[in-house]
This record gives C-alpha cells, sequence and structure tokens, in this order.
C-alpha cells in the first residue's frame, strides 16, 4: 500500500502517474534467530545471532561462554543500528556478558583469542550461549557475592575468570598502596588497579565499570606506588563485590 504521506506529495505536486516501487514506504524484513548454543573451534568466526525489527526499540544481548580446551577466552562482536546505520563492538565474555542497546538490528559474531588478544590454538573450543531480548531487565538487581579478607597484607580473592564489580577496605596500619592484579603479585609489575590506602582511613577503587579478571583476583600491599614492592607489615582489610 502506498503511504499516505507520499499520496500527499504526489497530489501538491499535480502527478497523476501510478505508484511506482519506490513510493512504497521500506519494511524491514524480519528475522527470528534471536540467540542459540554455538560450539567454536579454534580461529573460525560463527555468526551467534542476527535480529531484525520493524522499528527501533530497547535490546538486551547476553552471552555466556564455557571454555572446554585451551586457554582462550569468547570474544563477541555486536554489530547494532538503525535504518541504513550500524556500528560494532568488540565485547569479551567473562564470566557473563550483558550489553543493553537501542537499535533495529542486532548482528552477533563470536570467536575465541589469546588471553593478550593473539589468534587462538587450533584445538581451543567453547560453547557459548548468546541471545537477544526485547525489553529491559533488572539491571539493578545484580547477582553478587561479596568477598573479604582481613588483618593480611595479600591475599587471593578468587581464581579462575572472574568479572570484579567494586573492590575497597580499610586500612588498620601506616599508609601503603593496595595493588590488585589478574593472577599472582611479582615484584616490579604494573597492578591491573592502583589504589592509595592511607593511614587509619577507607580506601576503593573508583571505577565506572566493572573489571575483568582472566586467571584471579588477588590482591599486595606494596611499599611503592607504580610497581608492585611487597609491604609485608600492612595492616588491611578487603572487601571485594564479584559477579556471580
Amino acid at each position: 500500500m502506498v503511504t499516505r504521506v507520499h499520496a500527499e506529495l504526489r497530489a501538491l505536486s499535480g502527478d497523476t502517474r501510478s505508484p511506482r516501487p519506490s513510493d512504497r514506504g521500506t519494511v524491514r524484513a524480519r528475522d527470528v534467530n534471536w540467540g542459540d548454543r554455538t560450539r567454536l573451534q579454534g580461529r573460525k568466526s560463527q555468526t551467534l545471532a542476527w535480529v531484525s525489527l520493524p522499528a527501533s526499540s530497547s535490546i538486551v544481548v547476553y552471552a555466556h561462554a564455557n571454555i572446554r580446551s585451551g586457554s582462550s577466552l569468547c570474544s563477541v562482536s555486536i554489530e547494532w543500528g538503525n535504518g541504513g546505520a550500524s556500528v560494532t563492538g568488540d565485547y569479551r565474555v567473562i564470566k557473563r556478558l550483558r550489553v543493553p542497546l537501542v537499535a533495529s538490528m542486532v548482528k552477533l559474531s563470536g570467536r575465541l583469542v589469546g588471553p593478550d588478544g593473539s589468534p587462538a590454538g587450533a584445538s581451543d573450543a567453547a560453547d557459548v550461549s548468546a541471545f537477544v531480548a526485547e525489553g529491559t531487565d533488572g539491571e539493578t538487581l545484580r547477582n553478587t557475592e561479596w568477598l573479604h579478607q582481613s588483618g593480611v597484607a595479600a591475599g587471593v580473592l578468587a581464581r579462575g575468570p572472574q568479572r570484579l564489580m567494586r573492590f575497597g577496605g580499610y586500612n588498620a596500619g601506616a599508609s601503603t598502596f593496595v595493588h590488585v592484579f589478574d593472577g599472582p603479585p611479582e615484584l616490579g609489575v604494573e597492578p591491573t588497579i592502583l589504589i592509595p590506602a592511607p593511614a587509619g582511613r577507607r580506601f576503593r577503587a573508583r571505577r565506572f565499570d566493572s573489571q575483568g579478571f582472566v586467571d584471579s583476583v588477588q590482591w599486595g600491599a606494596s611499599s611503592t606506588p607504580l610497581t608492585y614492592t611487597p609491604n609485608t607489615t600492612a595492616n588491611l582489610r578487603v572487601d571485594a563485590e564479584l559477579l556471580l
């Protein structure tokens, strides 16, 4: 059916010809591939989901990866847009991925990469569950757990891939620095997160978003700010919120 706007424009211009296909309103085709469970193997990239809607709306992308073999991570490429334009972003799936969007088209593809972004090994494999859902969720209700350690100068909070939501604590000793690492702390290494810890005061990491850790979440008090120098006399309590 010719749209009302096109009909009015033709009438105003005195155009009495028969309607042409170009006069007809554009209708976006609907694709129902909302998501699935997919096996990723080696360096091959695969489409995980592809949704096209008649109009732009609130959409949330979710993904979870179960590494079957190797030390690679799952990287999900999300392309989303409206009309004839789109943008693309790459996201690593650590624990669980959630990306809220507003768009009329969303395409997900996945591939395996090394922890440093290098190509995955040929025998690496992972099962990825990814889907696209219309609407919004209870994003303010986070499924997390709080862990704490007290009276120590270093510790291991969690092993394996983790997503750190918040980190802080209290310094009961002299001023020091708290370093958070993705893996075991080593002398002279730069930390993933650096936090000054004044004597007799609380401290916390001031970050806008969460931080992904691939190996483990470990921390240690340091007598130097930029690189790790163990401060074994520190007396700290640390509190960490991890995504379940």
